[in-house]
């Protein structure tokens, strides 16, 4: 396909997601039991995200298809099926979200 310009064009779930809900749904979906530290003195950055869908929708006909715990499951899953839990932690010296 030709695209004539170089417009960027979101693909997300249109649903605001913060980086706290994030990292919790990413612990719950590989079963990993580490607390989230929050650093109050350091400085702020984005609190949460959200793609806006509509260049996907009217170029490509495009739409979410999964929910962001679905993709992140899926995701998971592919990153297992290419690397072996065990050889990561221990390469890494230390259990990394390799519980699932």
């Amino acid at each position: 396909e030709k695209i004539d310009d170089a417009t960027p064009i979101n693909l997300g779930i249109e649903r605001r997601i913060s980086v706290e809900e994030a990292a919790k749904t990413i612990l719950e979906i590989t079963g990993h039991n580490a607390k989230i530290k929050y650093l109050p003195d350091k400085p702020v950055g984005v609190l949460n995200r959200v793609a806006d869908n509509t260049r996907a929708r009217k170029l490509l006909n495009w739409k979410p298809s999964k929910t962001f715990e679905e993709g992140l499951e899926d995701m998971v899953d592919w990153f297992y099926s290419y690397h072996d839990k065990d050889d990561l932690s221990e390469r890494w010296g230390r259990d990394l979200l390799m519980e699932r």
